[in-house]
């Protein structure tokens, strides 16, 4: 399973790191912590975060870092 940290999820996305650290509490995307170089960080399963995108803005995942 791959994984992207909290701000690769971000640019993904579009949206502010915090927006992801929500949606992770929330329990609407898949993460995991893990240790980091700088200690624990969250790992979000790029899997759920790809359904997530379907969900809310619709048929194919979005990826608004490669959008110019």
């Amino acid at each position: 399973m791959e994984t992207l940290s909290v701000s690769e999820a971000a640019g993904r996305l579009g949206v502010n790191h915090k927006v992801i650290r929500r949606l992770i509490s929330q329990g609407h995307v898949d993460a995991a912590l893990r240790m980091g170089r700088h200690g624990q960080e969250w790992r979000v399963s790029t899997d759920s975060l790809d359904a997530y995108s379907v969900r809310t803005y619709g048929d194919e995942p979005v990826t608004r870092a490669a959008t110019p």
